[in-house]
């Protein structure tokens, strides 16, 4: 997966600079390059959509390997290892506020709480790491 990210990115950019140049080109006046320059745009351009379809053929069969293996689409498990993450982040702003405030029934109750919350953010982000190396697409 990384070699075709690769290959597309360097092909995407061969293809900007050759469009670059055509237009340089074309507004300099230079008609004896232009025909070459038509042709090689139109080849890397080629080249590079080639190779985004490659890439999005293995992106495609990635995330529906992480669909069959952990029963969740990509995309909800990035939602849940967020979320999950804010929760975390409020908690510890309730957290701080109740110390601040000196409520040691509050504190107590909300470090028992973040705690449980930690450890779900922890696994959701596990089970997020776990499903993008799985597929190859955390390179």
């Amino acid at each position: 997966m990384k070699a075709l990210k690769t290959a597309y990115n360097m092909a995407n950019k061969q293809w900007k600079d050759a469009a670059a140049a055509l237009e340089r080109a074309e507004r300099s006046g230079d008609v004896a390059e232009l025909d070459a320059l038509r042709t090689r745009v139109d080849k890397l351009r080629d080249k590079a959509d080639k190779a985004r379809a490659a890439l999005d053929v293995l992106v495609t069969a990635a995330k529906a390997g992480i669909q069959a293996r952990t029963g969740t689409d990509l995309k909800t498990l990035k939602l849940n290892a967020a979320r999950a993450e804010s929760t975390v982040r409020e908690k510890s702003a309730a957290l701080a506020a109740a110390r601040e405030a000196g409520d040691e029934e509050q504190i107590s109750v909300l470090q028992q709480e973040l705690t449980a919350l930690e450890q779900t953010a922890l696994e959701a982000a596990r089970t997020l790491k776990q499903a993008v190396d799985d597929e190859g697409l955390g390179e």
